[in-house]
């Protein structure tokens, strides 16, 4: 997969998407980004209430002062509030996550009337004469390609929050200790080839399931029917030979797998490096444990969502081969020529 074919898919994809629904798009990102906001605002509510019932400070609430080592109005109140921000989190995120959903099932739907739209423009597509072999390769486009880009829609949008979020996570380390956080960020660099090793071959195992998978389909259909021919003469049936299309559809299933790998490889290095750095300094200088337990939850929400964001680039390398292939119809009118020519394809029914 070259770099530059990903670059142009990647950006058309990102023009026909977000530009497409901005307003639908900026809400339910909006609503995700804020459900993140007020979850850190709670975890900060029960930092700030450690921190205070550590040293004991009084705490004014309501015009009243409260000492948090005996007050138990204080610990209902943080409790109250710490629960309250939790709950309205988790109801902005479903929100937008279900806002989400239902644009990618637009997207689908508009794939499917924009290509037979484009059909009824441009005729028949000429690279192939055979009827048969131009409904199959449509088929693909349609049934297919356009649901996989539906995926891949899915997987740009929701690379957004946590891109933000680790971002944002990652300044609070700078800011909190710079050296350590240099250090740390020379191990991802290292790990960058892997990650990048893995995706490209998500790439490749996908465009595979989708070769292998009408084949597959009609050798099954072939056993099927010389089973109900033998009848019960034969009482073991060997099973259809497609172990082929399994390694490529498990493979592309393992994608995922493969990037939570790298990523949790580099939370325990990151974990062990604080746990030397940070708390060694902490003893040394005797300054408290408030500033480990700060950058403890930055380091956190910046592996979370570190791991967050390599899924859905995996998952768009997952996809990149159809939606190139969806974008090569629209912009340039070709079509599937490697898929049309198989002896047969299937309904997509594998799990999409």
């Amino acid at each position: 997969m070259r770099l530059t074919g990903y670059r142009k898919v990647s950006t058309w994809m990102a023009r026909d998407t977000l530009l497409r629904y901005p307003v639908a798009n900026i809400l339910g990102t909006g609503l995700n980004f804020g459900g993140m906001a007020v979850q850190v605002a709670a975890v900060t509510l029960a930092l700030l209430y450690a921190r205070r019932l550590e040293t004991n400070q009084p705490v004014q609430l309501l015009g009243e002062s409260y000492l948090p080592q005996s007050s138990t109005t204080l610990l209902y109140a943080v409790g109250a509030g710490a629960g309250l921000l939790l709950l309205v989190s988790s109801l902005m995120t479903w929100w937008g996550q279900k806002l989400i959903l239902n644009l990618r099932r637009r997207y689908y739907e508009f794939c499917m009337d924009r290509l037979f739209g484009l059909l009824h423009e441009r005729g028949a597509p000429p690279q192939l004469e055979d009827r048969e072999q131009q409904v199959r390769a449509l088929f693909m486009l349609i049934r297919r390609d356009g649901l996989y880009c539906s995926r891949y829609y899915g997987a740009l949008i929701g690379a957004v929050v946590p891109g933000v979020t680790a971002s944002v996570a990652l300044v609070t380390l700078m800011v909190t200790d710079w050296p350590l956080t240099i250090a740390l960020i020379l191990v991802m660099f290292l790990a960058l080839p892997f990650i990048y090793r893995g995706n490209k071959v998500s790439s490749a195992l996908s465009n595979q399931v989708d070769q292998r998978a009408p084949s597959c389909s009609v050798e099954l259909k072939d056993q099927l029917r010389q089973t109900l021919d033998e009848g019960g003469d034969e009482r073991e049936t060997p099973r259809p030979a497609s172990d082929g299309w399994m390694d490529a559809y498990m493979g592309r299933l393992g994608a995922a797998i493969h990037s939570d790998l790298v990523v949790n490889l580099i939370m325990s290095v990151a974990i062990a490096a604080l746990v030397v750095g940070v708390g060694y300094q902490t003893i040394t200088s005797h300054t408290g444990w408030g500033r480990i337990a700060i950058y403890l939850v930055a380091l956190r929400y910046f592996l979370v969502h570190l791991k967050g964001f390599a899924r859905c680039i995996t998952t768009m390398n997952q996809f990149y081969a159809q939606a190139s292939r969806y974008r090569a119809y629209v912009v340039d009118g070709l079509v599937p020529i490697e898929a049309a020519v198989l002896a047969d394809l299937d309904d997509g029914s594998e799990d999409l």
